[in-house]
């Protein structure tokens, strides 16, 4: 919900408009925390394992789920839930299954290349998986920043687009792109800057350590270009354009990727050869979509 869904609401329903904005990150905090509390006490207190990290995980989003529900179940907005009026209703469902699994067959196809170069990875030796398992980890961080953005760029544009707004559709791909290319500028330095003071927290050995960090100064840098692909999907879903961003990524992130990992290992198989597929893949697609987005944008 963006800040003029919340202040219209607030209007509305005489309900501050930053409780409306702020309960989801209120609820998140508390399964975040309730998750590391129950990691500890499953695995350490009672020894349960990779069981106990399991279990912690569907309690704590249970936990969560349901403050959400009771939440939008006691609340006096235009979002209030009523459970003996929950229906299935044929026009809406076909449009979200029409939006929505495409965009989650995208994000499938990221988890299907990002296996297949951990596969060619493991062939190069433990230190090298181990380092790219802790990048991994810290790679993290910008891949949860960057879908926040992308996430946000589609509700915002989803809003405007169905109240007829183009001009703040176009206008606020523009300022979410800048901002992301801010943050994420930000994020790159801090990753060069700290990297093996960060690989140290994760791991003592010193080959690990310079691998990982060998392999961050070679992607961070690229994330730059990945930005885009974020973003303009992102706005590309929110005005109900679904197929040609899940081909795109289809044949940039997967297709694409198993073509370099094939034919580039056989020419040169070195560890830098499995990484470029990141930076090269992600300058392609991000080319794809801005033209396919600028096409967009003029027909809008």
């Amino acid at each position: 919900m963006d800040e003029y869904a919340c202040r219209a609401c607030s209007r509305l329903h005489h309900v501050p408009a930053y409780l409306l904005c702020r309960h989801p990150l209120y609820y998140l905090i508390v399964c975040c925390i309730l998750n590391i509390v129950l990691d500890t006490v499953f695995v350490v207190v009672f020894h349960m394992g990779v069981a106990g990290v399991a279990a912690a995980t569907l309690v704590s989003q249970a936990v969560s789920a349901l403050l959400v529900s009771f939440r939008l179940i006691r609340g006096e907005t235009m979002l209030k839930l009523s459970l003996t009026q929950i229906r299935i209703h044929g026009p809406i469902l076909r449009l979200l299954l029409r939006i929505g699994l495409p965009a989650g067959f995208q994000s499938v196809m990221y988890n299907i290349s990002n296996t297949m170069i951990q596969a060619a990875l493991n062939g190069f030796g433990t230190d090298t998986s181990a380092a790219w398992s802790v990048y991994n980890k810290l790679d993290g961080l910008f891949w949860m920043m960057s879908g926040a953005f992308g996430i946000a760029i589609t509700t915002f544009v989803g809003q405007n687009y169905g109240a007829g707004k183009t001009d703040r559709v176009k206008k606020s791909v523009r300022v979410c792109l800048g901002i992301d290319l801010l943050f994420s500028g930000i994020l790159v330095i801090f990753f060069l800057v700290f990297r093996m003071p960060l690989f140290g927290i994760f791991t003592t050995d010193a080959e690990v350590m310079r691998l990982g960090s060998w392999m961050m100064g070679l992607i961070t840098p690229c994330y730059i270009f990945y930005v885009f692909l974020e973003v303009l999907s992102g706005a590309l879903r929110g005005i109900g354009d679904v197929i040609i961003p899940l081909i795109i990524t289809m044949f940039g992130t997967c297709l694409l990727r198993i073509i370099w990992v094939a034919g580039a290992l056989k020419i040169h198989p070195a560890v830098d050869t499995v990484i470029f597929s990141y930076p090269v893949t992600w300058i392609i697609s991000a080319i794809l979509f801005i033209l396919y987005y600028s096409y967009r944008k003029r027909r809008l």
